[in-house]
């Protein structure tokens, strides 16, 4: 018989924790522990035995524990084993895997020929006496499961998804029981979210994302484990630690690690990989196979004031063709704020990084193209400001680029793109961060770029100019500074750097020409930008643009027909009197007419029926608005695919005290439409415009001059003005105008009148209880309408969208959808156009926001 029955042990630690031996639960049954270490670090591995006690009438028999401690000796789990070598029954060994299983792991090999082996895995031979016994500890090499839920986030603002329905407040980002739902193609997510950042803070602070998951395997139970969102295989969200619950759904908090701060405006629209992290294991938790593992998030960290034409809902195109490409002040700069917020220029001139870079995104990242035809606003814009049609400007070709359907732009489409983009960073709640500046007259212009101006279109490097409208010969884009034939700036405009422009101090941003990107104060912006050298000015009896001349006008009053309140105190006081007067000249002011326009805003049903079936409508737009209707309508030729038209219907209803409309003062108020209109070009508009040749069709008529080498015709009949513009001139464009035009005029349709709306309520108040609440509001209308909408004199409550239905006797009813964002009471103003003249009524409500009854 053998008289030696000890356990030699060597216990290995591969992790990169320590164990410490737990002395409570050291036990010998029989025999005697030798050499057992308090502790084994990392990576090291101890040699220790149990021996019998001679005589060994038994043999030995005992078990030990160790416990596993971070580097803060907190116990992360324990070791406990249990080794025999007893005489009369067999040899036995037990291990026990430390909890949780997911963690580490623990193996044993055995021999009874000595320390050397050989061994034998996972048992031991039941006689050979005395035996040897290796444990190994090592982190847990299995992958283990999840089940990704559910994702959710709160949004600051409103925006707008291009399935047209608000996004706003508390809502899903993403959601397991229909993962596919939330993908807006390669565009981005039907769920944007928006943030509100200041640009200095950690962006974590602004940046909660909620995630549910649901942990599989049993053997996670009770480990500790985090949540992270990878973006290219980058950490980008990331939880605080949490204990896993298995098949327990688990809300935890995710937020943004990188980048940790950013000086300006960004997005992360990407496909983010989701994964769990244990802690002390580098085996990531994974989502159970052919369940989602990724998921679309659109995500943007904006301003906490924006642009208040984007109080109501920011358009996620918007968004993405302006954010897409910012770049991210990763890291903190050593003073702790940014190197790229509100700083002094080479002259002491406050800028911004978000501006110059947005100033060069406008100028270059868009596909536009200078009008050197006439310059012209081709997005419903004038010198002083207006509407922007933002949507239309963004409209992209076949290539999909952002700006490339729509090219031609000027100055004031330009100005405008920039002041809309410029507000997702500003420091200050001013309802447009930055000043709309023009200068009439701008005059000559020194050698610089033009926006979209290259050696051949839409390629090759941007040519030096002096020569804005040059037509289509760019060989005249540069002269002699004496040129007679040079042409000047009639009018020009650009962006200051603060709301109210302060000439010493802000920088000029201009995305039309140079650009220029803030650098300059008003003084050196001129100096740089106009020409003063030229002896031109005394042939056309003009002169050169000043620092004095500089004004400052409201800028964007809307985006694409629609402005969150009224926009009258705004526009009110514009200085019309030099276009009135051209105007007059042209066009005096005819006796009441006999024959008006209608159906423009059904265009899309009729016009294959009138130009033909190679005629189809590329875009298309009817809105109702603040006592004015718009329709814009973009044609495309299939057989001319580089000629497209352009139909701008404006139709302005000015109601008298009795509540009628006033046909004599719609008809003025059109007529100041048009004025605006003829302000709205860069050229001198006597250049441009002269007596039209269609008032057969209307009251009276303008027209592009014949010698311009681009075509367009308005004409005006009663409170209508019908503009149309495309082709390679006026003559060009005749044809098509006239066919349009046949089918509209009418000389015995009835009298103009704006809609007759009844409420379908009580009162002229509706009380609404709870913030984010969804409400309808129903009016009646007498006859059929073409399109509806609503302003809100505040951001305590915000339209949604509407719906015309037409009911017995040809009348219609139309429902509007509002969501609650702030208590009180709040006037809300609808408005309806009729369906075939375009005539608008506006009726006020007023609506109280209390308190939902539960929390009263």
């Amino acid at each position: 018989m053998p008289s030696d029955f000890s356990v030699f042990t060597r216990l290995i630690n591969e992790t990169h924790e320590s164990l410490s031996l737990d002395s409570d639960h050291l036990v010998a049954e029989h025999g005697d522990w030798y050499d057992v270490p308090k502790s084994i670090g990392a990576g090291e591995s101890k040699r220790f035995s149990l021996q019998g006690r001679l005589p060994a009438f038994y043999g030995c028999e005992g078990e030990f524990t160790y416990r596993i401690l971070d580097t803060n000796s907190r116990i992360l789990s324990k070791l406990w084993s249990y080794q025999v070598d007893p005489i009369q029954s067999g040899n036995n060994v037990k291990v026990r895997d430390p909890k949780p299983e997911a963690l580490y792991t623990v193996s044993f090999q055995t021999s009874t020929k000595g320390p050397h082996g050989p061994w034998t895995e996972g048992k031991v031979n039941p006689d050979g006496h005395p035996f040897w016994v290796e444990y190994t500890v090592k982190y847990q090499p299995r992958t283990y499961f999840f089940l990704l839920i559910h994702i959710s986030a709160s949004s600051f603002h409103i925006v707008r998804n291009t399935r047209r329905k608000l996004v706003y407040g508390t809502h899903s980002l993403w959601d397991s029981k229909d993962p596919n739902a939330f993908n807006d193609g390669n565009q981005g997510s039907y769920q944007p979210n928006l943030f509100a950042y200041d640009f200095v803070s950690p962006i974590a602070i602004k940046s909660a994302i909620d995630v549910t998951v649901r942990p599989v395997d049993l053997e996670l139970e009770g480990a500790e484990a985090v949540v992270v969102g990878r973006i290219s295989n980058t950490r980008v969200f990331l939880s605080e630690w949490f204990i896993l619950k298995v098949n327990a759904d688990q809300k935890v908090t995710t937020r943004i690690i990188s980048p940790n701060t950013s000086t300006m405006p960004f997005a992360w629209n990407d496909d983010v990989q989701w994964s769990l992290e244990l802690r002390y294991s580098d085996r990531p938790v994974m989502p159970l196979p052919r369940t989602p593992s990724s998921t679309r998030l659109e995500l943007y960290w904006i301003a906490s004031h924006v642009h208040f034409a984007f109080k109501n809902e920011i358009p996620v195109g918007f968004l993405r063709d302006v954010l897409r490409r910012a770049p991210r002040q990763l890291e903190w700069t050593e003073s702790g704020s940014s190197n790229l917020k509100a700083s002094d220029g080479p002259v002491g001139v406050r800028t911004s990084g978000y501006y110059q870079y947005v100033t060069n995104a406008v100028f270059g990242d868009f596909c536009k193209k200078y009008d050197t035809v006439t310059g012209a606003s081709h997005f419903n814009m004038d010198s002083y400001g207006g509407f922007f049609a933002q949507g239309r400007y963004r409209l992209a070709d076949a290539s999909g680029v952002p700006g490339s359907l729509l090219r031609a732009v000027n100055c004031m489409d330009q100005a405008a793109m920039l002041e809309l983009s410029c507000s997702f960073w500003q420091e200050v709640s001013d309802p447009r961060p930055t000043s709309w500046l023009l200068q009439c007259p701008f005059g000559y212009i020194n050698t610089t770029h033009l926006v979209g101006i290259t050696q051949s279109d839409f390629s090759g490097p941007l040519i030096p100019v002096n020569n804005p409208f040059f037509g289509t010969d760019r060989s005249k884009a540069l002269l002699d500074i004496n040129d007679t034939s040079r042409s000047w700036f009639s009018c020009h405009v650009y962006v200051g750097y603060s709301s109210l422009f302060d000439r010493v101090n802000d920088g000029v941003f201009d995305a039309c020409s140079g650009p220029h990107t803030g650098t300059e104060n008003a003084e050196s912006y001129v100096t740089a930008a106009i020409d003063t050298q030229t002896n031109l000015y005394h042939v056309h009896n003009t002169h050169p643009g000043t620092v004095a001349s500089i004004q400052q006008s409201y800028g964007v009053v809307g985006i694409d027909g629609h402005s969150p309140t009224s926009v009258h105190n705004s526009r009110s006081g514009l200085n019309l009197t030099p276009f009135r007067q051209l105007l007059d000249r042209l066009a005096p002011v005819p006796n009441a007419g006999t024959v008006t326009q209608v159906d423009w805003a059904n265009l899309s049903d009729w016009v294959e029926s009138v130009l033909g079936d190679e005629w189809s409508v590329v875009f298309g737009s009817v809105t109702a608005s603040e006592d004015i209707a718009d329709a814009f309508w973009d044609l495309a030729d299939a057989a001319n695919p580089d000629e497209p038209v352009c139909v701008h219907v404006i139709v302005p209803s000015v109601a008298g005290t009795d509540g009628a409309l006033d046909v004599a003062a719609s008809a003025e108020a059109a007529r100041d439409r048009l004025a605006t209109i003829l302000s709205s070009t860069d050229r001198d508009p006597e250049g441009v415009w002269t007596t039209g040749t269609f008032n057969d069709f209307g009251d009276y008529s303008l027209q592009y001059a014949a010698d311009l080498a681009a075509g367009r015709v308005i004409v005006v009949a009663a409170n209508t003005v019908v503009d149309i513009a495309g082709r390679s001139s006026t003559n060009a464009l005749d044809r098509v105008a006239r066919q349009l035009f046949g089918h509209t005029v009418r000389s015995d349709a009835p009298a103009l009148s704006i809609p007759v709306l009844e409420y379908r309520g009580d009162g002229d108040t509706l009380t609404v209880h709870g913030l984010g609440t969804e409400f309808t509001i129903v009016f009646a209308a007498v006859g059929q309408l073409s399109v509806a909408g609503a302003t809100c004199e505040d951001t305590g409550v915000v339209f949604d969208d509407s719906l015309i239905v037409e009911v017995e006797g040809g009348n219609s009813t139309v429902e509007f959808k509002f969501v609650t964002r702030e208590l009180g009471e709040h006037a809300v103003r609808i408005h309806c156009a009729e369906m075939l003249t375009m005539v608008c009524a506006t009726k006020t409500l007023q609506v109280n926001v209390m308190e939902d009854d539960a929390n009263a």
